[in-house]
């Protein structure tokens, strides 16, 4: 007699304990395999986030002092980045400029349910938005973090000028895509705009991006599909910024791999810069926490494995 003949033999006169070592052998080998994949998934996400992760820190304005604009927001002079910029081990860096400013030819998405302006509001502040002004959208935090991420295009970077990245609900609401043109004119009403100016900035859309943060939304000023990102000339165009009058929101500087951020950042402490006005910070703890996140989701599955093999030889 065979051995696939006394197997099958065996099998149908052991139905009842065959059926419960296949329950226990699937049981067993499922719960190694779901361990196993778990923890790889875990280990590449630790490597991608090592990979991805650079030291780093920010200036902004200090809250408690009086270099905020009229709506409190920073007022970094780029003389004091450019500063910090040539300190040794500083990689690069990206800077943020506000500014307001009414979609020209174009409608701004609504907050479904009702009206969120009265009629004064909705008359100065109905078809603006947010505009953001950087010299690199990818160092922005909502895309480090991955809370936006891109759709089309690309991102924005230092060489550009007169271009725009847009939200893709704001792109589908508006039959807009990447290589169109949107135009922006200053909002007289916002109360940073202390020139009241209305100029108007041609833009080329260059990307679209995607994706929304969890918090619930009151205003239609809050939306992200209502954020616009743009090269610095774009606000610097926009709010007729005067020569030594510009300001950032902040400044984030990015650190060359294996350089020491607390050393440097006490390195920038000693410049010739008001500190009085200044707070400086790490950026790098969302990845720091990832990471350590990443490294005990893997960790536990490693014990989990071992608990599960251990059990299986005990069953069996």
């Amino acid at each position: 007699m065979t051995f696939v003949a006394r197997s099958v033999r065996y099998v149908l006169r052991k139905r009842v304990r065959t059926i419960v070592l296949l329950i226990v052998l699937t049981i067993i080998t499922a719960s190694m395999l779901s361990t196993i994949a778990v923890s790889r998934a875990a280990q590449q996400a630790a490597g991608r986030i090592e990979k991805e992760a650079v030291g780093g820190f920010v200036l902004a304005s200090n809250l408690q002092g009086s270099m905020l604009t009229p709506r409190g927001g920073g007022m970094v002079r780029p003389a004091d980045v450019r500063r910090i910029a040539q300190l040794p081990g500083v990689d690069s860096y990206m800077v943020r400029q506000n500014a307001t400013a009414d979609l020209v030819g174009a409608n701004v998405a609504k907050v479904p349910g009702g009206d969120d302006y009265d009629a004064t509001k909705e008359q100065q502040f109905g078809n603006a938005a947010n505009v953001i002004g950087t010299n690199d959208s990818s160092k922005l935090n909502v895309f480090t973090s991955r809370t936006l991420g891109m759709a089309e295009g690309r991102h924005l970077k230092a060489s550009d000028k007169y271009t725009s990245m847009i939200h893709e609900d704001l792109a589908k609401a508006n039959g807009l895509k990447v290589g169109d043109t949107l135009t922006l004119k200053a909002n007289a009403y916002d109360a940073d705009n202390e020139s009241h100016s209305t100029a108007t900035v041609k833009t080329t859309i260059v990307g679209i991006f995607k994706g929304d943060s969890a918090r619930k939304v009151s205003s239609r000023a809050e939306l992200t599909a209502n954020t616009i990102y743009t090269d610095l000339d774009t606000t610097r165009d926009l709010y007729q910024y005067k020569d030594s009058k510009e300001i950032y929101q902040d400044a984030t500087f990015v650190l060359s791999k294996g350089v020491d951020v607390e050393k440097t950042m006490d390195a920038a402490k000693k410049l010739p810069v008001d500190w009085n006005n200044y707070q400086i910070t790490r950026n790098d703890q969302y990845s720091s926490s990832m990471l350590h996140a990443a490294r005990g989701v893997r960790s536990m599955m490693r014990g989990a494995l071992i608990g599960v093999t251990v059990s299986a030889v005990l069953v069996l």
